[in-house]
């Protein structure tokens, strides 16, 4: 079951209806201004979660996705209210619509290891980024376009590179190492992304 908390009072309660069995459900979630709602999209579950604070409801939502290993480990909201899956084991952005409950996959299949990406920020491009974890290249997610594509050079094949990414005032993005030796910086631009790595930490 899901978990709600209330600050003010420290208080804790489980709420809404038990879920399908099996562990690592749900990683990442997103708040939706609108509404109210916040939506998980599965990690190891196979359905999105949708959690109405102002009722005490939980449910799950969409159509169901494939069981295939943990799926997504990061939620991002679009400009476009839509809220995007970045791909950990899954081989494709999730995009997932909570005005309709509807969720498919956009963009090519992404060259394949376990994961892949576990972070990933919204620029004032409008783009969404995603620094690699296990992967090789930056991702890149144009929601206006509905695209996806990999950007900047190849980095090495290690495991773990980054997990955490954040925007500066700069308008710059930095990926914080996790296993790698260097910060990652990127540079959102309307026609090309720029992706440098910086002084190494050794």
């Amino acid at each position: 079951r899901a978990v709600e908390f209330a600050p003010a009072t420290g208080a804790v309660r489980e709420i809404g209806p038990e879920l399908p069995e099996g562990g690592q459900k749900y990683v990442a979630a997103a708040l939706v201004a609108a509404s109210g709602r916040a939506y998980a999209l599965p990690c190891g579950a196979r359905r999105v979660l949708e959690l109405d604070p102002h009722v005490g409801d939980v449910r799950e939502v969409g159509p169901e996705l494939p069981a295939n290993g943990f799926k997504y480990q990061e939620a991002v909201p679009g400009l476009n209210g839509r809220i995007y899956g970045i791909p950990s084991d899954a081989r494709r952005v999730l995009e997932f619509d909570p005005a309709t409950h509807q969720a498919h996959e956009i963009g090519p299949e992404l060259p394949y290891c376990s994961g892949m990406y576990a972070s990933a920020i919204l620029a004032e491009n409008g783009c969404i980024y995603a620094p690699p974890c296990s992967g090789r290249r930056v991702l890149e997610i144009d929601p206006s376009e509905g695209a996806v594509r990999e950007i900047g050079r190849e980095l090495d094949a290690m495991p773990d590179k980054y997990q955490c990414v954040v925007a500066a005032a700069n308008g710059r993005l930095y990926a914080v190492p996790f296993d790698a030796a260097r910060i990652l910086e990127i540079i959102p631009r309307v026609s090309m992304p720029v992706v440098i790595a910086l002084d190494s930490l050794d």
